[in-house]
């Protein structure tokens, strides 16, 4: 009985493993509105269009679909809300990635978790097996939020690193002449990350007739980065009283630089602490071993 448990464990954890690795790499969702507009206008028959679309578009995401709308039943709209900011400051709203696909990343996550943890349970069932099966199903319950939120942690802390050398940019820019909007395109031209990805989507709002300043509070809800929010407001402030914005940015490159000096000495001064509970748990008892092994063995020897 405990082998066909253990075999059917296996196999709904490798089913699992396959559909999630199928939702991870999936292509990217078109809408029905840009496929018809792809076939150059000729529409056609409506179920030779059906037909011809990829076999995950007519199986695999009714099918996920209706897993969503389970998950989403089951977690409320307050999750829902949670995941989808998330993944805005994750940056992965416009890469394909939606609410629905991360709960039903979620789902597969918690049905493999749940399936290693059954068959460790089928076995001899000790304080470290049952141990085992909760450490296992935790982390099937919980690494694909975890996972987004270091995503997210990661996307906002290289907005904080990149944001005074920005600023500098920004500053040189405005002095020789540039103006603001010019300065912007300037200094999110050539440059690879997050914020030079937001700048130019802020050029892009303005483009299409968006204020400057909501184009701005748009970025700024879109990564929710502090020092960003006060580079905003100084600059809303500067347009308001109608101060020399270079002076604005002056300040603001120079504070954001010893803030980032801050933040540096504080994280090195707290290596020293981090560094005891590996040294004493893990690098210690290894260097006793290997040092006061031999003589331990020699002195049990002799007696």
């Amino acid at each position: 009985m405990s082998t066909a448990v253990v075999i059917i464990g296996a196999a709904l954890v490798a089913c699992s493993v396959i559909v999630l690795v199928w939702a991870l790499a999936g292509e990217k969702p078109i809408s029905a509105v840009q496929e018809n507009l792809s076939r150059s206008g000729n529409l056609g028959d409506s179920r030779q269009i059906a037909l011809s679309a990829s076999a995950r578009t007519r199986l695999l995401d009714p099918f996920f679909a209706g897993i969503a709308r389970f998950a989403k039943g089951l977690t409320g709209s307050g999750t829902a809300a949670k995941t989808q900011r998330k993944l805005e400051l994750a940056g992965l709203h416009d890469t394909g990635w939606t609410v629905e696909r991360m709960l039903v990343i979620r789902v597969f996550s918690l049905l493999i978790g749940s399936a290693i943890a059954f068959s460790i349970l089928t076995g001899e069932r000790d304080r470290n097996s049952i141990l085992l099966a909760i450490i296992v199903f935790g982390i099937g319950y919980a690494a694909p939020t975890a996972w987004l939120d270091r995503k997210s942690d990661e996307r906002q802390g290289l907005i904080e690193r990149q944001l005074p050398d920005i600023i500098d940019q920004l500053s040189v820019s405005v002095e020789a002449g540039l103006g603001f909007d010019a300065a912007m395109a300037r200094s999110a031209e050539g440059r690879s990350g997050p914020l030079a990805e937001e700048l130019t989507r802020v050029l892009q709002d303005l483009q299409v007739g968006v204020p400057r300043q909501d184009a701005l509070e748009r970025m700024v809800e879109r990564t929710d980065v502090p020092d960003l929010r006060q580079f905003v407001v100084s600059i809303r402030q500067s347009t308001k009283h109608g101060l020399p914005i270079a002076r604005i940015l002056n300040v603001q490159s120079q504070e954001l630089r010893d803030k980032r000096r801050s933040r540096v000495e504080e994280k090195a001064a707290s290596l020293p602490v981090k560094i005891v509970f590996p040294l004493v748990f893990c690098i210690l008892p290894s260097l006793f071993v290997v040092v006061l092994g031999p003589a331990a063995l020699n002195i049990s020897e002799s007696f």
